[in-house]
């Protein structure tokens, strides 16, 4: 098969697909077996002319402690100044602006700029359109940890799925999106602890968010006939897990793997699904690891799984082989992938892409640099104070925004982005798409003049159909032939 095809039907796309076809199999290995290696692009202003490609440079890494301790810093500051009874004045707010720029949307920013430079300069494109699809199956938005949080999903591609719900359950992302943080045990030493003088807080209540999303979305779907008193079992198990909170610091302990723990746990077993849950922190990993067993939760995560990359309507038999390779691996997820992805490369049914992951491919196919490189946009990094993010250069916060799926901070629903086409398909959504793909032409045109493919050099190492050539090419001009080859149906349903 066409490595270009393969790119886009099963990853991010690439603008040198060999000329030698490769199977389908081969490929798949290829991309699952290959090493997560963060890249960016070192320098895209000015008079520079090599575009050097370097590995993420670590001094760069922001920790997720350091994006905590950053943000209590905030807060901390925040309430200081809001508690002290009088009208702010205008050097209070500028103040506040400022460490709110620097100690809490600094860090936004600059995870929405690193997950582009991964996606557009990575080998392995394939291994990060798996992290975004499980991404979005745990889905959680406008929360701080979001950068930490996909990370650490990619991180976890290699193992099986239990670690990864567990991971991903108690990842303080998750917990801070659903509120799992005011989720208190009656009975805890929190609440047994607490003082009436108003001294410390004492937020006494259940809170089952996390608890309901766990077993609808994330594992065993309504299909496995729970009830209401199962759900508040899990959330008594859930009890306890989740970020710091202003005025009781000094109860939050970091658990290993940089997770939340803290006294506001309900003691005792609990019983989830007719088994036994002891208490706890140790009693959240026995529940995914329970859940993550359950046939339900198999079949339910098999069928997103190739609803993702087959479309509907989902096949039986692809069904059924996925569902054994799960159980046959006891979930092993770069076994369950390859089926998932090998099937997928033989579906002769198109997919209609996300526009996220359609931007990748655009952008990677076209071999330009449209974004500033990691020298243009990392100032004063180490003053904490003094960070900013250039207001010139168009950043990737930008383009998620404009294309409907900014991860990083918008409202998302736990339920993450629809699979449907029809959501993704309007007036609206065309015109942007178009705009975007203006925007990648004239960009890459721009900064990477000596490594931009031209519309027709693109169309030919992509092996588009003679139609679809002849369409885009009719204007005669090599922006508009750029733009309809970017909004053909080879490029955004593949």
């Amino acid at each position: 098969m066409h490595e270009g095809y393969l790119a886009r039907k099963l990853g991010l796309g690439t603008a040198n697909p060999r000329a030698v076809d490769i199977s389908a199999e081969d490929y798949v290995d290829e991309q699952l077996s290959m090493p997560i290696i963060d890249l960016a692009l070192k320098d895209n202003i000015g008079m520079v002319t090599t575009k050097i490609i370097e590995p993420w440079p670590q001094k760069f890494d922001i920790s997720l402690t350091e994006i905590w301790n950053d943000i209590s810093q905030y807060r901390r500051r925040e309430e200081q100044i809001r508690s002290s009874n009088r009208a702010l004045s205008s050097s209070q707010l500028e103040n506040l602006e400022i460490l709110q720029d620097s100690l809490k949307w600094y860090h936004r920013e600059a995870e929405a700029y690193r997950f582009a430079m991964t996606n557009l300069y990575s080998n392995h494109h394939v291994l990060n359109r798996l992290n975004l699809f499980w991404y979005n199956h745990f889905s959680v938005s406008g929360v701080d940890y979001i950068g930490d949080y996909l990370i650490s999903i990619g991180q976890k591609l290699d193992g099986k799925f239990n670690d990864l719900l567990y991971h991903c359950t108690s990842h303080v992302a998750m917990t801070d999106y659903l509120d799992n943080s005011s989720n208190i045990g009656l009975n805890s030493r929190l609440v047994k602890q607490c003082r009436p003088d108003g001294v410390e807080e004492c937020i006494n209540g259940m809170n089952d968010n996390l608890a309901r999303e766990l077993l609808e979305l994330h594992t065993v779907s309504p299909a496995r006939a729970y009830d209401e008193k199962d759900i508040n079992e899990a959330a008594k198990v859930l009890t306890g897990w989740g970020r710091y909170q202003p005025g009781n610091s000094h109860r939050w302990r970091p658990s290993k793997g940089e997770n939340w723990f803290r006294d506001a746990h309900e003691p005792g077993g609990k019983t989830v699904l007719g088994h036994r849950i002891p208490g706890g922190q140790k009693g959240l990993r026995v529940l995914t690891d329970h859940l993550a067993r359950d046939p339900m939760t198999i079949q339910h995560v098999s069928k997103k799984l190739l609803r993702h990359f087959c479309g509907d309507p989902i096949d039986n038999d692809d069904l059924d082989a996925v569902v054994k390779v799960w159980n046959d691996t006891g979930g092993h997820l770069p076994a369950v992938h390859r089926e998932v992805l090998i099937r997928a490369a033989y579906k002769p049914n198109q997919k209609f892409l996300w526009p996220l992951i359609w931007a990748f491919q655009v952008m990677r196919v076209t071999g330009g640099h449209p974004f500033p490189g990691v020298d243009n946009v990392f100032y004063g990094f180490e003053e904490k104070l003094t960070r900013v993010f250039p207001k010139g250069p168009l950043l990737p916060r930008s383009l998620y925004i404009e294309l409907g799926m900014d991860i990083f901070v918008s409202p998302q629903t736990p339920d993450g982005f629809s699979e449907e086409k029809s959501d993704w398909v309007s007036n609206e959504h065309m015109d942007r798409r178009l705009k975007f793909s203006e925007f990648v032409f004239k960009r890459a045109k721009n900064d990477a003049a000596k490594s931009k493919l031209t519309p027709d050099e693109i169309a030919a190492r992509q092996r588009f159909s003679s139609k679809t050539i002849q369409v885009a090419s009719s204007f005669n001009n090599d922006e508009t032939f750029y733009q309809l080859l970017m909004c053909s149906p080879e490029m955004m349903e593949v």
